[in-house]
């Protein structure tokens, strides 16, 4: 019965401890994901935040998950070694999906909407799960196990999500000053590329019609750059890409 006894140094306050821990890094590196998607840009920067935010977001559940049970274990070595041990036989299947899905999206060719085709799966990515990702195809629904895609190996698709050169048209009314004023506009915005041009028309005898072709560094930057001119009281439109 020697061996049932608690040896172990660390208690289950450890544990509760660890897991808020890990809880609240997770939770503000989640916050900072949704705060870029929805449009904040951090210049020079942007590239390599996003690019280690996404490394940290892939990392921290796999790592996460080994200290909580490496402290699980310690509570209690050989019992909730033993415990440990059964859990990982009877789910290896499981875990060696999810492992293989960490593989998989260090791919960073491999994101949502992309189009995706290996030996016996096609479709356009629709979301991540723990074990698999869900294809979405003209049939339904298609789920495609991590393991078994990084067997087969697959193609994806060119990203339509890179930036470009888009035409827009603003309005320029009276009570702005000129063109000159949205030509400094356009400089402090960060989503705006160097070099942009702006062609000026007469649209009637209180408007100036200016077309602006812009630069962008990423394309679901152009709903923001609209918003932000818009909220600056200028009428902007897309005119083409």
């Amino acid at each position: 019965m020697d061996v049932l006894t608690r040896t172990g140094l660390v208690t289950w306050s450890n544990f509760v401890t660890v897991a808020v821990v890990v809880g609240i890094v997770y939770a503000v590196l989640v916050a900072l994901r949704r705060r870029l998607n929805r449009g904040l840009y951090l210049r020079e920067a942007d590239d390599t935040i996003r690019a280690l935010l996404r490394i940290f977001l892939l990392v921290i559940d796999p790592v996460a998950l080994m200290v909580l049970l490496a402290v699980f274990v310690a509570i209690w070595p050989f019992v909730h070694g033993m415990v440990a041990v059964l859990l990982l036989a009877f789910s290896w299947r499981h875990v060696h999906n999810y492992i293989a899905g960490r593989v998989l999206r260090f791919d960073r060719s491999v994101q949502v909407g992309r189009r995706l085709v290996s030996r016996n799966h096609s479709g356009v990515i629709e979301t991540f799960g723990l074990t698999a990702l869900y294809l979405h195809r003209d049939d339904g629904r298609r789920r495609a196990s991590y393991a078994t895609l990084l067997n087969e190996g697959y193609t994806v698709a060119g990203d339509p999500s890179r930036g470009g050169f888009y035409r827009l048209q603003v309005l320029l009314s009276d009570t702005q000053s000129s063109s000159e004023q949205l030509c400094y506009t356009l400089l402090d915005n960060p989503y705006v590329a160097p070099g942009f041009q702006l062609e000026a028309h007469a649209a009637d005898e209180d408007e100036q019609l200016v077309e602006v072709s812009v630069g962008l560094h990423r394309a679901e930057h152009l709903t923001h750059l609209l918003e932000q001119l818009r909220e600056a009281g200028y009428q902007a439109s897309v005119q083409a890409r």
